[in-house]
């Protein structure tokens, strides 16, 4: 429903439209839990990691030719029967991630490279 203001021009302003009745026009707060993230940067000279078993599938995988690290951190992580996420650039990936996350990146030559695992 639409408030239409019907007052001449030379008057003071109309009245703002009447508020819907029902309590069902606004958004309403919720109480979620939602996981705590934690941003996370750092310079090409630092390794984050918080996975010792990431970090060892990156050191004996990593390529310093972008596909071949993908593909060969790919099939490797199958072998760890879970969920993943492997990300691999010619630069440094900023992200965010849930602090339970395992994550580990690690750099060779002009590859960058993330693995992510629940």
């Amino acid at each position: 429903m639409h408030h239409r203001c019907s007052a001449p021009a030379p008057q003071s302003a109309c009245p703002p439209p009447p508020q819907p009745s029902c309590g069902c026009g606004g958004r309403k707060k919720r109480s979620l839990d939602l996981p705590h993230f934690t941003e996370l940067s750092a310079t090409s000279a630092d390794e984050l990691c918080n996975s010792p078993r990431l970090k060892a599938l990156l050191q004996e995988n990593m390529s310093d030719d972008l596909n071949t690290a993908k593909t060969s951190l790919a099939s490797a992580a199958e072998g760890l029967n879970e969920k993943f996420v492997i990300v691999c650039s010619a630069a440094p990936v900023s992200f965010a991630t849930a602090q339970q996350m395992e994550f580990c990146s690690a750099r060779r030559g002009d590859v960058f490279c993330d693995i992510f695992s629940d």
